[in-house]
């Protein structure tokens, strides 16, 4: 590919040899070809590195909230593994744990960015393989909010005045036992978010170290 040094040069050139030939009309029309194509070369420069700040500046702050979800994700993930494990052995005994104690208000997840990647796909900010795996987390984290939502709707739904009343109690533990499902889905959904943004990040950290 002709450098802009090297394409000036020709045009110099060029302009010189025309100008002893075909003398001043052709040289104004020289000029303004000249004009022309250096204004172009400057807006394409200009927007080509507008464009590749712009993609920096993403995964910047794409960094900070997969870093959160790889810090915290794991932890969270083996507690609600655990709960679930106790809380399924409790239901299978026919008794009740303190589920209804267990409220997550929305949302609880920083995630602006990562929608923002996604909106971006168009454009040359974020490539197709980034934007795929970026696609796959925001699937899990809607998943892992839609577990949470259901967990405190259920939660809600449980009667305290159940002693003495077994149809009380088998409505608590019918609600306890669609606690426990959403309880496992939302472990699962910890897990593998946690898992594609450590793999996002490693894409990440290699684009950036291109750049």
């Amino acid at each position: 590919m002709i450098s802009f040094t090297q394409l000036t040069g020709l045009l110099m050139k060029f302009q010189f040899n025309s100008l002893k030939k075909y003398g001043k009309p052709f040289l104004d029309l020289a000029i303004v070809i000249t004009g022309v194509t250096v204004g172009f070369l400057l807006s394409n420069w200009s927007a080509v590195k507008k464009e590749k700040e712009e993609r920096k500046k993403v995964l910047i702050s794409l960094q900070g909230e997969l870093n959160e979800m790889t810090e915290y994700f794991p932890s969270m993930a083996t507690y609600q593994f655990k709960m679930t494990k106790t809380w399924d052995s409790l239901h299978n005994l026919g008794q009740l744990s303190d589920f209804n104690y267990y409220y997550y208000l929305q949302p609880q997840y920083n995630y602006s960015v990562i929608e923002y990647a996604i909106n971006a796909r168009n454009s040359d900010v974020i490539d197709f393989q980034l934007y795929e795996q970026l696609l796959l987390l925001y699937k899990h984290i809607k998943m892992l909010e839609e577990a949470e939502v259901y967990m405190t709707r259920l939660a809600l739904e449980y009667r305290p005045d159940a002693e003495g009343n077994p149809q009380i109690n088998q409505a608590n533990l019918f609600l306890f036992d669609r606690f426990i499902g959403f309880s496992r889905n939302r472990a699962k959904s910890l897990q593998t978010a946690h898992n594609i943004a450590s793999k996002i990040l490693t894409m990440m950290n290699n684009a950036l170290l291109d750049s």
